[in-house]
């Protein structure tokens, strides 16, 4: 009787595996059927497989030893809370990687484009090289690129204006031929004066056309500066914001990273992936920007046309409204800006003296101020109001006055 009822045990405990195997299979190919689009639920589907495999083992294992580990239900509980963790991520503690976020549209192209993740690694790797501190790599990363690229656009750009602020000379005479032949057309050939205009105006394109393919000064070149700052403040921009925010993947380089990040600061900004506290960083940058923009205004010798004054009032305006945000965006940021800001204000003064441009062959034009740091700072001088030029000295001898002797 006794090895009968063994036989049985014995029995059912092999009838449970059998179901429980088949429970196991079918709750498998439930995960694989599911709509896995990540890389990180194909790594989970297969910790699961194995899992389901090392399942299987013990089972086999212990499936006659009796107690709680044969029973089945313990084995079923796991199966679910497996499957669910894969599939649902729930919090129970296992070593599954969580849920990435992935970015469509837009925040693709500003979080994780391949223009700033080039920009990222290589801070990384030249961080890294060089063993430098991070503040001293982001100076070095914006001086650097600001004089391989952005000066050498502004001089071209300096360059192209300059030749074609000379074509005048030329276009005057190729007016007054153009002139005489339109008046020649309707006093002695008998055209109108539509007819003989709309003539004078292509042949004005014409020779406009051939002029500037001969000096390879097309109007479109004089753009150059802002097509390659623009795309370098973005880029740079990004992709300090994605190390401080550990952006687009939290991984243990990133996390590496931003540890670096919170202690290689210098002096009152120790910490590049915070905010500055005391908005020193942004204030610099907005007086920078404003000191640029009416430095490069009071450099005009003719009267600024109303494009010209509403294009300098939007961009007073963009200075003003940057400030707010680099006070609330990570130190690291602030830094770039600000020094890219300083190296803006450097180039434009260095690239206006005579010497500099006759050095890098740029035509002098009508224009052209021979003094134009003394120019401006008589522009400078003229605006000042007289009673605060007035109330300035007097409040001077005053506090000499009152010093004791």
């Amino acid at each position: 009787m006794w090895k009968i009822m063994r036989t049985k045990g014995e029995l059912g405990h092999h009838m449970q595996f059998v179901l429980n195997s088949v429970e196991m299979r079918q709750k498998t190919l439930q995960c694989f059927n599911s709509n896995f689009h990540s890389q990180i639920h194909r790594e989970n589907l297969s910790l699961f497989s194995l899992q389901c495999l090392q399942c299987d083992k013990s089972f086999n294992l212990d499936r006659f030893s009796g107690g709680i580990g044969s029973s089945g239900l313990f084995r079923r509980n796991r199966i679910r809370l497996l499957c669910q963790s894969v599939r649902h991520l729930s919090d129970l503690p296992t070593d599954l990687e969580p849920l990435l976020h992935r970015y469509e549209g837009i925040p693709k192209i500003l979080v994780d484009s391949p223009p700033i993740e080039f920009m990222q690694n290589h801070l990384i790797t030249l961080h890294s090289t060089l063993g430098l501190p991070w503040w001293a790599t982001i100076v070095l990363v914006t001086c650097t690129a600001k004089t391989l690229l952005t000066l050498p656009s502004a001089l071209y750009q300096h360059y192209i204006l300059a030749k074609l602020a000379n074509l005048k000379w030329e276009m005057d005479e190729i007016v007054h031929d153009l002139k005489r032949e339109a008046s020649y057309r309707v006093q002695e050939l008998g055209y109108t004066e539509n007819e003989s205009r709309v003539l004078y105006n292509k042949a004005f394109r014409d020779k406009w056309n051939e002029l500037i393919v001969k000096e390879n000064c097309h109007p479109m070149k004089g753009f150059v500066l802002i097509m390659t700052q623009l795309p370098l403040w973005i880029c740079l921009s990004a992709a300090i914001r994605n190390l401080c925010y550990m952006l687009p993947y939290p991984t243990p380089l990133a996390q590496r990273t931003l540890t670096e990040l919170s202690h290689e600061g210098i002096v009152w900004f120790s910490n590049l992936a915070v905010a500055d506290p005391y908005f020193i960083l942004p204030i610099t940058m907005g007086v920078c920007n404003l000191i640029n923009i009416e430095f490069n205004y009071m450099m005009r010798v003719q009267k600024p046309t109303r494009i010209q004054r509403i294009t300098l009032n939007v961009f007073r305006g963009i200075s003003v409204i940057l400030v707010p945000i680099a006070s609330i965006v990570p130190s690291g940021m602030s830094l770039y800006w600000a020094i890219s800001s300083v190296f803006g204000l450097l180039q434009n003064i260095f690239i206006v003296s005579p010497r500099v441009r006759r050095f890098f062959r740029i035509e002098e034009t009508e224009h052209e101020l021979q003094r134009p740091y003394k120019h401006v700072l008589n522009r400078v001088r003229a605006q000042v109001p007289l009673k605060t030029i007035q109330w300035a000295k007097s409040s001077g001898e005053m506090s000499k006055k009152s010093s004791p002797k």
